[in-house]
């Protein structure tokens, strides 16, 4: 398995390479690291929680991880209210600068 994935890998890290700008738009807004850590500590125990579900004897810790992912999930939402429109959610309510690929891509689609 880990044969088929290293060739796609490779590819994925290439065309990244390639296609993705590596200057675009950059600020000196600070980043939200909180909310950056929360996020992947909520992706990570769910994971973990779904993984261990079907496990025999796992229960507890299946619903002990998901209860984590839960706490997790509410302070990360708490968080990026409080952030305004410095928080990682801005994007799925539209709130993206004018200046940024998906604003131009979210404006020729309008059109």
């Amino acid at each position: 398995m880990f044969l088929i994935t290293l060739p796609l890998a490779g590819i994925a890290l290439l065309m990244a390479l390639i296609f993705v700008p590596s200057h675009v738009n950059e600020t000196t807004d600070p980043l939200d690291n909180l909310g950056g850590v929360l996020s992947v500590v909520l992706v990570g125990t769910l994971i973990l929680a779904i993984n261990f579900a079907p496990v025999p004897n796992k229960g507890t810790l299946a619903l002990g991880l998901a209860a984590i992912a839960v706490a997790a999930a509410i302070a990360f939402v708490i968080r990026q209210r409080r952030q305004g429109t410095r928080c990682m959610t801005c994007m799925s309510q539209g709130v993206v600068s004018s200046g940024s690929p998906l604003a131009l891509e979210s404006s020729s689609s309008a059109h």
